[in-house]
């Protein structure tokens, strides 16, 4: 298994040079005419307005790199170079020019755990995996010396141990610094703190993903009641949710041991996770009735958990979608799979109606891209003045689009107004 540890945003924020902010400075016509720009600030704020602008042209960045070069050699402020490198590094790190990004970050230094892991991120990306462990390991050590625990450090240690993960080989150092971690967000800062929620599900998660890769059954079963918890502590995410699938797929030596799972339940240890795993091997062998009990029984448990299965009907569509059926992960004979997975939202949907625009999205979604437009007509528009706000526009235009490619353009042209006076009304 490939640790579902997504470089670009374990935290979204701390060590991540794309995230790194630069001074917006004023005198904005500075930007516009290439003479008039003589100074460092000239040349930042013309690189930021090329990075910005939605309509920039498609060298935008590489006339950006040129701009921040130039600032960098006019600047004979030390911070404000940094500042003006910093962006550099985030600019080549989109590029994925990431042999220049690590030069001008091993030129600025590792002195402080920021720097620490912006690089190891670098490193990591680069297929430097031993610079990008002794790196957040050195990260962590700063942060252990510095004594005073916050939000930013929080989400620093969270981000360094993931690089941990990703890099492979430190399984042992990484599960138990994330086992302190989550203590100490568990016991220190209690369940109000809703900010720290999502940090906690993402370490449960990579706490059990680590688990569900080792050699002994017991661990691995063990790695469920991570999972649990990370339903339970915010919603569902694509890592968390890929998670508990790739458990769910595996078999022989290295599968879930049924009678670990049994003594579980009986603890009430995992019980949401565990019962949509069973559940979807019930589904896999066609056998419909047993898996929608098991799906239910995880509804009562965690409402958040039936959200794994909208996950699990978009992986299976996309895989029939690209021709790629995955024979050991839910492949069924007597229909093609991506008709399965509409089942499976219709199941989930018939068990907990409340997210109706989501669930919605997610069926039209899989239909579009089979191309089955009056199926999408004859779901949508029953349901679209009970689907939320948030939904209401993209079902209107997937209304338009379902009309009109079957020929229907009086209809079609009724859904455009009805969504040109929904964006008129916001």
């Amino acid at each position: 298994m490939v640790l579902f540890v997504q470089l670009a945003g374990i935290t979204n924020t701390q060590g991540d040079p794309a995230a790194e902010k630069t001074q917006t400075l004023p005198d904005k016509n500075n930007a516009a005419g290439g003479e008039q720009l003589k100074t460092a600030p000239d040349h930042m704020q013309a690189a930021m307005a090329l990075l910005t602008k939605p309509s920039s042209p498609r060298d935008a960045a590489a006339k950006a790199i040129e701009h921040l070069k130039k600032a960098i050699e006019l600047s004979d402020d030390p911070e404000y170079t940094r500042k003006i490198k910093m962006q550099l590094i985030s600019v080549y790190y989109k590029r994925s020019q990431l042999t220049q990004a690590i030069g001008i970050a091993e030129e600025l230094g590792t002195e402080e755990p920021k720097m620490d892991l912006i690089l190891s991120r670098l490193y990591l990306s680069n297929g430097e995996r031993n610079k990008a462990s002794r790196l957040a390991k050195d990260a962590l050590r700063r942060m252990d010396d510095g004594g005073a625990v916050n939000d930013s450090d929080l989400k620093m240690r969270l981000d360094a141990l993931s690089f941990l993960a990703a890099a492979g080989g430190h399984d042992e150092f990484t599960k138990t610094h994330l086992s302190k971690l989550i203590s100490l967000v568990e016991n220190n800062f209690g369940e109000n703190k809703d900010n720290l929620k999502p940090l906690l599900a993402k370490s449960y998660t990579l706490l059990g993903q680590i688990m569900i890769q080792d050699n002994d059954q017991a661990t691995r079963c063990n790695a469920l009641v991570y999972f649990d918890k990370a339903i339970s502590a915010a919603p569902v995410t694509y890592p968390t949710a890929t998670s508990i699938l790739y458990a769910s797929a595996l078999s022989g030596s290295k599968g879930l041991s049924q009678q670990h799972m049994r003594e579980q339940l009986e603890k009430g240890e995992a019980v949401a996770v565990i019962h949509i795993i069973l559940g979807l091997k019930e589904w896999k062998k066609d056998k419909l009735d047993a898996a929608e009990g098991h799906f239910r029984k995880a509804h009562a448990h965690e409402t958040q958990s039936l959200r794994v299965l909208e996950y699990a009907a978009n992986d299976i569509a996309m895989k029939s979608k690209h021709g790629k059926p995955d024979a050991d992960s839910f492949s069924l004979q007597k229909k093609p799979d991506w008709r399965k997975s509409l089942e499976l939202l219709q199941t989930t949907s018939k068990i907990d109606p409340t997210p109706l625009g989501q669930n919605l999205d997610a069926q039209c979604t899989i239909l579009a891209s089979q191309q089955y437009w009056h199926e999408i007509i004859s779901l949508l528009e029953p349901n679209l003045d009970k689907a939320p706000k948030t939904h209401r526009i993209k079902f209107l235009q997937m209304l338009s689009k379902a009309h009109t490619s079957g020929g229907d353009n009086e209809k079609a042209q009724k859904y455009n107004n009805l969504l040109k006076a929904e964006l008129g009304s916001e």
